[in-house]
């Protein structure tokens, strides 16, 4: 947690409710920007934690902005509305 790779924990009894509501969650988010946070994960869980931290800049920075919907995203936020995505 003190790192920010744990942002909640749950009881056990709460666990699936909580998973549930998470992939529900994801689910609606746009599946490009899922496939690069899925290369991001994959491509750190090996290396170091500072070559993954390297990687995962260079991914965010190089791929996601040029996607349409990472635009859309932070275009929504700021005009505090819910994202409609493109799936580009």
């Amino acid at each position: 947690m003190q790192m920010g790779l744990v942002n909640r924990v749950v009881p056990k009894p709460q666990l699936k409710e909580t998973v549930d509501a998470l992939v529900k969650r994801i689910s609606e988010q746009s599946s490009p920007v899922l496939t690069l946070l899925k290369r991001v994960v994959f491509e750190g869980t090996w290396r170091p934690f500072d070559q993954a931290l390297k990687r995962a800049q260079d991914i965010y920075l190089n791929q996601l902005f040029e996607l349409q919907d990472s635009q859309e995203g932070l275009r929504a936020l700021i005009e505090k509305r819910k994202p409609v995505w493109k799936n580009r």
